[in-house]
């Protein structure tokens, strides 16, 4: 990164200069029009996530518009009726100090950045009103201290590298409360936020001149997308909040990329930031979104997969789509219902589920997989959007026993939860332990592929999960318990997967100890670890077998005997397959 230049309070002689360089840098800005003869608000992405990401959705509902690159995290807007708004999904690198940790407030950098956001909005600012009612989190308030990862550290810099006078207040909103201050910054409300009185106060006054900025995160924790987004259609904002998280790098704190083209961008003087726990903003207009609530199922051929789907409009009136599918591998397929009319963004009705039947061929070999698109289109089809789930036909083995343990816990039995953790929970280590029992695979068989499946419902910042064979096989989950824990290698690594992204499948190779297993008491026992340089409070959630949909499970590809013929129960029908020097794929309960 380049040195960040810092800037005072601006004199006036710059001020001319920059309002100069305003006109030239707002000629190549991207415009929207809102209809011919109106005036045409110019907006403009100043930070976002860089040509490498992630897009990630923690927590319901989808966003409205995915991102691939590029997705916008701050925005600028002139605003067609008067006044200049600045909205951003980046509160959290602004708590603590990035002594306490990387993803926290580091002084040169957001100080420097908010000093020309609130230039820009109104130059020549120094009073500052950050609002801490509408029940803003303790640690979003510059009343906070840092040590109690509070943003008072950051309000310091500002006070004390650029000359501002930082208030903040917790009183209703009135326009007397306003009246005496340049910029009002909104860190994040919180349900139930300020009433429609407020806001009508709030347009009125940045209507009148004030500059506004507002705050938000990651739907990680709480995401404020519906007040904000309510916030900014009444100021007739061309762009939104989106429900959902931005990672770089398998990380949700990373060095983001700033527009020096544009005019934050250019008085900022530098093309990177750091930020943390981001989410990303829209354009306003219409949109929609697909998503599915499980992407990946297994079963027989035969067997009919169902998979939900969730459909948002996120525009910003009601719109009918229609929803339509196209496969690879052309089996049987049917959305039910295939047409919807969704209300506006933010409204009860502006999200619908949608059921996705997928029927595997009945001669289908095991181990075959389908890709399944579906795609929501507008009536005149200018607004789509498509996303992919995945059918295998397959069995699997799902553990006998599953369990984590803690050492947080170290004489707690763990083996009545539906999840199990790794990594570290603050200071303490957790690991899990699966059993599998390999009987059902035909005798004779010879084993060519295994791997274990977990869903990952929940991260904390992320953090490599290994799998390791344990050859004690007497433990139960009923009893195991960090003291009492059987023993491994921490050395011996059948595999490892970086696991970042929740609500995910991630997988691990296990097939030669498998196959060793097979060999000999077909039972298999696995422990899953982080590597001990895992950082504090760095871990992964996965849903254990009482979760019957997310369960765990290892998939076995095997080659069996000539002639060998294998009983496999499933939901109470005998199912007889006749394998005859082939390769077969054998599970023991879809997924």
């Amino acid at each position: 990164m380049r040195r960040i230049k810092r800037f005072g309070v601006l004199p006036s002689i710059f001020i001319v200069a920059s309002l100069l360089a305003l006109v030239f840098v707002f000629a190549s800005s991207t415009e929207v029009t809102v209809a011919a003869g109106e005036n045409a608000p110019s907006r403009f992405v100043f930070i976002d996530s860089g040509p490498t990401m992630t897009h990630v959705n923690n927590q319901p509902p989808a966003p409205e518009v995915w991102y691939n690159s590029y997705a916008p995290i701050m925005i600028g807007e002139e605003l067609a009726e008067g006044g200049k708004v600045v909205s951003g999904g980046i509160i959290y690198g602004l708590r603590g100090t990035v002594d306490m940790s990387a993803y926290y407030f580091r002084e040169g950098e957001m100080d420097n950045m908010f000093n020309c956001i609130f230039q820009w909005l109104k130059a020549g600012a120094t009073e500052v009103l950050w609002y801490e009612g509408g029940n803003v989190y303790e640690r979003n308030k510059i009343s906070t201290p840092a040590s109690s990862q509070g943003c008072m550290a950051f309000a310091d810099a500002l006070r004390g590298n650029f000359g501002y006078t930082m208030y903040y207040n917790a009183s209703t909103i009135t326009p007397e409360l306003l009246e005496p201050y340049d910029v009002l910054v909104l860190p994040q409300l919180q349900d139930p936020g300020i009433s429609d009185n407020e806001i009508s106060i709030i347009v009125t006054w940045v209507r009148s001149g004030g500059g506004l900025v507002i705050l938000d995160s990651s739907d990680y924790f709480v995401n404020s997308y519906l007040i904000n987004n309510k916030i900014l259609t009444a100021l007739g904002a061309t762009h939104r909040f989106q429900n959902d998280q931005i990672n770089v790098g398998g990380s949700f704190y990373f060095s983001a990329q700033v527009d020096e083209s544009t005019p934050i961008g250019e008085l900022y003087g530098a093309s990177e930031i750091h930020v943390a726990s981001a989410c990303s903003l829209r354009v306003s207009g219409r949109s929609v979104s697909v998503a599915f609530q499980l992407e990946h199922r297994s079963g027989l051929p035969g067997e009919t997969l169902e998979y939900l789907i969730t459909v948002t409009n996120g525009g910003d009136n009601s719109e009918a789509f229609t929803l339509t599918t196209s496969d690879t591998a052309v089996w049987t397929r049917q959305i039910e219902p295939s047409e919807i009319t969704l209300g506006k963004v933010g409204s009860d009705t502006a999200t619908s589920t949608v059921t996705l039947s997928v029927t595997i061929p009945g001669g289908a070999s095991l181990g075959t997989d389908d890709v399944i698109t579906v795609t929501a289109t507008s009536a005149d089809s200018v607004v789509t959007h498509s996303a992919s789930c995945y059918a295998h036909a397959a069995r699997v083995i799902v553990p006998t026993d599953d369990v984590y343990v803690d050492v947080g816990q170290p004489d707690s039995n763990l083996g009545s939860a539906s999840k199990m953790y790794v990594g570290r929970f603050d200071v303490n280590w957790e690991n899990a332990f699966l059993k599998f029992d390999l009987s059902s695979i035909p005798a004779g068989a010879t084993i060519q592929e295994v791997k274990l499946y977990l869903w990952c419902y929940d991260t904390y910042a992320g953090t490599e999960v290994r799998a390791h064979p344990v050859d004690n096989d007497g433990w139960s989950e009923g009893i195991i318990r960090w003291n009492a824990a059987p023993s491994f290698d921490n050395e011996d690594i059948l595999d490892n997967s970086y696991v970042s992204i929740p609500n995910k499948v991630y997988s691990w190779d296990v097939t030669n100890f498998v196959a060793e297993q097979f060999a000999g008491d077909k039972i298999v026992s696995l422990a899953l670890t982080p590597p001990p340089s895992t950082p504090v409070s760095h871990n992964a959630s996965f849903r254990a077998k009482e979760n019957v949909d997310w369960a765990p499970y290892i998939a076995v590809v095997y080659t069996a005997p000539s002639g060998g013929i294998s009983m496999l129960i499933v939901v109470g029908v005998v199912v007889v397959i006749v394998a005859i020097l082939g390769v077969v794929l054998v599970v023991v309960k879809p997924f």
